[in-house]
């Protein structure tokens, strides 16, 4: 299974050679050839445009909306230091590990959520693409709030994650989520099988 956000790594991975079932994050739904699911923490109006005008054989998953999975998110004390990863946790009221309910996905980022929505489904291997976590525009051009957190989300899903014998690598070269093998975006295709 690939999880594929908006990064620039992405551009570096050949998208027409996976057979692997595809999760989009936002953004990327627009411009890959072809994906299984879409998925988004973030109802944003932008988001909402997506889920209005769904590509067929797409399956869209919004947290939050009726009929989808629900958002479970934490909110302690604000950290003293706004520059912090932690306290960019606390500001998007992400909650560390993985939802072990089906029907709900911690908070914190909606590729994190994905690799959430990936994590119930059980795939033997994950691919994560386009999860630069940097503060480069991503492919759109947008660009994006501090991902100083991400790291951190990424990093408390490991131990979950080995208990349920799920690989997970990433395919940024300069990805900030280090808590995971990287693997040449060339041998994706190979290495997903």
């Amino acid at each position: 299974m690939l999880i594929v956000a908006n990064g620039q790594s992405a551009r570096l991975v050949d998208f027409d050679r996976i057979k692997a079932p595809i999760i989009a994050v936002n953004g990327a739904i627009d411009w890959l050839p072809r994906a299984d699911l879409w998925f988004t923490l973030d109802m944003s109006e932008e988001n909402r445009q997506r889920f209005d005008r769904q590509r067929p054989a797409v399956k869209y998953i919004a947290c939050g909306e009726p009929g989808h999975v629900r958002r479970v998110s934490h909110r302690g004390a604000e950290p003293a230091d706004k520059s912090s990863p932690e306290w960019w946790r606390w500001r998007w009221s992400a909650k560390l590990g993985l939802s072990e309910d089906p029907g709900a996905i911690h908070t914190g980022n909606s590729a994190y959520g994905a690799l959430g929505l990936a994590y119930h489904m059980r795939p033997k291997r994950i691919v994560l693409c386009g999860v630069d976590a940097d503060d480069q525009p991503r492919i759109d051009g947008k660009m994006t709030r501090s991902l100083a957190h991400l790291s951190m989300l990424f990093e408390s899903a490991l131990p979950q994650l080995r208990g349920a014998g799920i690989e997970v690598v990433n395919a940024s070269p300069w990805s900030r989520v280090t808590c995971f093998p990287k693997i040449d975006p060339a041998k994706v295709p190979e290495w997903i099988i």
